[in-house]
């Protein structure tokens, strides 16, 4: 379901991951690269995410997605959105979940602090003045 979220999340900002007619400029964190390795990186993305919901050796493709979405924020950080960073703090949570199922309540658990802890976080910083003016 995470990747399923992920994936409509980047149809509904296509713009953002496969710009065609973009207006706005990207922001990358060290030095512009060439729009064709972002293309490429956010390709092997994509596929990551729909081969970890389709495999059984999940682990490697959610890695694979998680370091490739790390690359992508490197290289334009308007992609860094709050529903984004909270999709890669999930994927990275099941990407670390140990093999037995013993420990699935710990992953949910932390799945569920990561939740509640970034909607405290934004009801939080509603509170100062500049938002409320």
């Amino acid at each position: 379901m995470i990747c399923a979220g992920l994936l409509c999340g980047i149809g509904f900002s296509h713009e953002l991951w496969f710009p065609i007619m973009r207006t706005f400029p990207r922001v990358p964190l060290t030095f512009e690269f060439p729009i064709l390795i972002d293309r490429i990186l956010t390709v092997i993305f994509v596929i990551s995410l729909l081969l970890s919901a389709l495999s059984f050796r999940q682990k490697i493709f959610l890695s694979s997605a998680a370091f490739t979405l790390v690359l992508l924020i490197f290289f334009d950080q308007m992609r860094l959105q709050p529903w984004l960073y909270q999709y890669l703090l999930l994927l990275v949570i099941l990407a670390l979940q140990p093999k037995d199922e013993t420990n699935s309540s710990k992953t949910l658990g932390f799945a569920q602090i990561i939740i509640a802890g970034l909607y405290f976080w934004s009801g939080v910083q509603k509170l100062n003045f500049t938002f409320s003016h």
